[in-house]
């Protein structure tokens, strides 16, 4: 995923794919990160809808940004 994401950094289905690999490897900050890179990317979209999804499963990030 590293790759694609240096190959494609602009596609959003490797945003959701690699927000889905982190959260699984219990990196949720890095998970969150990614999922907020589709909802930027492409707004709307299928992969943006996904990425809410699991956001949401993911809840409240318990540190935002600028603490």
């Amino acid at each position: 995923i590293e790759t694609a994401a240096r190959l494609a950094p602009r596609e959003a289905e490797v945003g959701l794919e690699a927000g889905l690999i982190a959260a699984l490897q219990g990196r949720d900050a890095a998970a969150r990160q990614s999922w907020q890179s589709v909802l930027q990317i492409a707004p709307g979209s299928d992969a943006a809808k996904a990425a809410q999804s699991w956001l949401d499963r993911l809840g409240p990030d318990p540190a935002p940004s600028g603490r």
